[in-house]
């Protein structure tokens, strides 16, 4: 099957995408509307780059969202050191503990 020149550039374009959210949070998001292929094909598409890095996802589908999850995120230092910046982030933003100095 051949697919057309603008469907193989959304692939290109949502792979590198993904790729680069599994690197730095473990995980990728996309927004259902603003998809340039199917749901089924981003799923896909996320588990091929998953694969292609020797990681397991799992994609989930809330409300109006796409999610790809590296299930075995952090697996190593740099990875729980971008996690746990991220939990404090978060923590942060909540309001729920006060941002030290040192950080």
């Amino acid at each position: 099957m051949v697919d057309n020149p603008f469907l193989e550039r959304a692939r290109a374009v949502a792979a590198a995408e993904i790729r680069a959210e599994f690197h730095e949070r473990g995980s990728a998001r996309v927004v259902v509307e603003d998809l340039a292929m199917t749901i089924n094909q981003w799923r896909h598409l996320a588990r091929t780059v998953g694969r292609d890095l020797g990681r397991p996802i799992r994609t989930i589908q809330t409300g109006g969202e796409l999610h790809a999850l590296l299930q075995d995120w952090p697996r190593d230092d740099r990875e729980a050191a971008l996690h746990g910046a991220a939990l404090r982030r978060a923590v942060n933003a909540a309001g729920l503990h006060p941002a030290r100095d040192s950080e």
